[in-house]
């Protein structure tokens, strides 16, 4: 977390273990201001990618919709950790996918979260399928810039890439921009 604030990231302290609900205030405070959050769906117990109930009772409480994405590189080191995290090698080309957007949940009962819950798993699966592993073939086009590209799988050029750019671009604003409920 340090280390991303030296890059203009900002972190918001919280646990599921201990404090869970001052770093749900904390994002939440955080999304009512219009900035973006962004979290890791999984939890840290696991298991491994699959989504846990607190970016849904985020989603609900800010009103504020869920953006799936993922990423890949085409040369990585795997993290010995339980979730085998993806840590790019340096001059590595990448892969970003944007998936579908999640509307908050309406209703704050156990049987509506649970059904975003599971939305967000399979949002989350479909990405991860979109970008991981990312074969040789996935960075065909690249300009040799070495940059992460926003775009759609096989897109190539700079004319698709550019649109899938300026669409994540207007999504994201757009998730900033809603109003709180």
């Amino acid at each position: 977390a340090h280390t991303v604030n030296h890059l203009g990231v900002r972190t918001v302290w919280g646990s599921s273990n201990r404090n869970a609900l001052s770093g749900l205030r904390g994002m939440k405070r955080m999304l009512d201001s219009g900035r973006v959050a962004t979290v890791t769906p999984d939890g840290p117990r696991g298991p491994a990618r699959a989504a846990a109930m607190g970016p849904v009772a985020l989603s609900h409480l800010a009103g504020k919709p869920i953006l799936p994405v993922a990423w890949s590189a085409n040369r990585f080191w795997r993290a010995p950790g339980w979730d085998g995290m993806m840590i790019p090698k340096p001059f590595s080309r990448g892969l970003f996918v944007i998936g579908e957007m999640i509307p908050p949940p309406e209703s704050g009962d156990r049987d509506t979260l649970e059904a975003h819950r599971a939305a967000l798993d399979e949002a989350r699966a479909d990405v991860g399928r979109a970008a991981e592993p990312a074969p040789a073939a996935a960075f065909d086009g690249f300009d040799g810039s070495g940059g992460v590209a926003a775009r759609a799988r096989r897109a190539s050029a700079t004319p698709e890439r550019a649109r899938a750019m300026s669409a994540a671009r207007a999504v994201l604003e757009a998730a900033a921009a809603a109003p709180p409920r």
